[in-house]
């Protein structure tokens, strides 16, 4: 599951503009004010920001988010912002109405609005906003229609109004068997994200792969990410690529 800042590859289709990217998984925090500010909201901020797209993190296979319900020192980014609660194991809060009336420029702000809020002052700065999916500890390639899959993401992303997607997958043993299935499976799962989520509407697809994906090995016989991006790297773009110090 990553908590931190990529690195981006640019590759084939891709824009040349530079992308400034940062993960959002857990939140430490409970007044609206920082909450605010560790979602990287702009005039809530001790001080500007680099970032110019922000990646909220799980979107599970199953629909749901990870961990959303957990103690109220970490409250899951997902649901906060999706549903505009804060949970923990016991209730819900809402955001004080004055920050609700002012997030959303209105006398009588509603869940819409002041996601519609956040979103228009996220734009009005030049950021986008995403959702990422599944992570290290979700494995759907063998269990889970990408194409029903897709779709769902596809539909999930209009509703709440995000800007794009971002693909975490990180099934590594369907590219090591050989059989074409992790191959097969993202390249499904992407065109039918795309497919909901024209290009030209302005949507983002990124992918997050571990950097050996990328690699020519023997044990990716049939090509892992080489593989996807040749089938589907014109629906991508641009990747953000998973780099760890070993």
């Amino acid at each position: 599951m990553k908590l931190f800042l990529l690195s981006l590859l640019c590759l084939g289709s891709l824009t040349t503009a530079s992308r400034y990217v940062a993960y959002i998984d857990d939140l430490t925090g409970w007044w609206d004010t920082s909450i605010l500010e560790a979602m990287g909201v702009p005039g809530y901020t001790k001080k500007p920001h680099p970032y110019n797209v922000l990646i909220l993190s799980f979107y599970l296979s199953n629909g749901n988010a990870a961990d959303a319900l957990t103690d109220k020192k970490n409250i899951y980014i997902v649901f906060f912002f999706f549903n505009y609660y804060l949970f923990d194991n016991n209730n819900r809060q809402n955001f004080n109405t004055d920050t609700q009336k002012k997030i959303c420029n209105c006398s009588n702000p509603t869940a819409d609005s002041f996601r519609q809020g956040l979103l228009n002052i996220y734009h009005s700065h030049g950021i986008k906003l995403l959702m990422s999916c599944f992570g290290s500890t979700d494995f759907p390639t063998s269990s889970v229609n990408a194409h029903t899959l897709g779709n769902n993401i596809a539909t999930y992303v209009k509703t709440y109004k995000l800007d794009g997607v971002d693909i975490d997958w990180e099934d590594s043993s369907t590219f090591e068997s050989g059989t074409g299935l992790g191959e097969n499976w993202l390249t499904n799962l992407t065109s039918s994200i795309r497919s909901g989520l024209p290009s030209s509407d302005g949507y983002i697809i990124t992918h997050a792969p571990q950097a050996p994906y990328f690699a020519n090995k023997a044990n990716y016989a049939k090509g892992a990410y080489l593989t996807v991006h040749k089938n589907v790297g014109s629906s991508i773009n641009w990747y953000n690529l998973q780099f760890y110090n070993q």
